[in-house]
């Protein structure tokens, strides 16, 4: 569910943070 290109930094928080400002 969206571009997980940089899986290298943090996607555990990247992720939430992403999915907060997607909204």
């Amino acid at each position: 569910m969206g571009k997980r290109s940089r899986s290298t930094s943090s996607s555990s928080d990247d992720d939430t943070i992403e999915s907060l400002r997607r909204q």
